[in-house]
């Protein structure tokens, strides 16, 4: 498993390029390096897993954060490429998308706002469950596809996002009244 990763915001033209190259370095390239000398070991070993932690935003984007998307965008076709370049080799390569998890890269960026009370309920209303998922519920996901349990899947992209991708227009035109459920 494999799992580095800082969060940055920013634009195209705002962004500097070392604040580039540092997410970059950090969520990408480590894993990158990571693979590329696990590999040699786990075909000596006739096999293993490979499990990359990207993110919700590994398939969609939010805005201000080029660079983290760019590298979790990444980490995905990384993934894949693992899976293609060494199945035959037995070398099993999936990444996990994680909605809003509650850690401290999140606690974080939640104190980047004058009211980080605010951005952590509305992290909790992102998802289905009315709730941010916490790091075991994605540890749990990676046992799995780490495991023998797991054998048959390879270079998928695997959502632990409570929910969070599934409706149309998000949580919030939902809950707008345009629902005719309500419930």
């Amino acid at each position: 498993m494999i799992s580095a990763g800082i969060q940055r915001y920013g634009t195209v033209t705002t962004v500097s390029e070392e604040e580039w190259d540092e997410v970059m370095n950090v969520n990408l390239k480590s894993a990158f390096l990571m693979s590329k000398y696990a590999i040699p070991r786990m075909i000596e070993r006739g096999g293993g897993a490979i499990v990359l932690t990207g993110s919700v935003q590994s398939v969609a984007a939010q805005r201000n954060s080029v660079h983290y998307v760019v590298s979790k965008h990444g980490l995905l076709g990384l993934a894949r490429c693992l899976a293609l370049d060494y199945g035959k080799q037995n070398i099993r390569a999936n990444c996990v998308l994680p909605g809003s998890i509650d850690t401290p890269m999140l606690r974080w960026a939640a104190e980047l706002d004058p009211h980080p009370d605010k951005v952590l309920d509305a992290c909790d209303r992102l998802h289905i469950r009315g709730k941010m998922g916490r790091p075991e519920e994605v540890a749990r996901v990676i046992v799995f596809l780490a495991s023998e349990l797991a054998s048959f899947v390879t270079g998928s992209a695997v959502m632990v996002d409570g929910g969070l991708l599934v409706p149309v227009g998000g949580m919030a035109f939902q809950e707008s009244g345009t629902d005719a459920t309500k419930a």
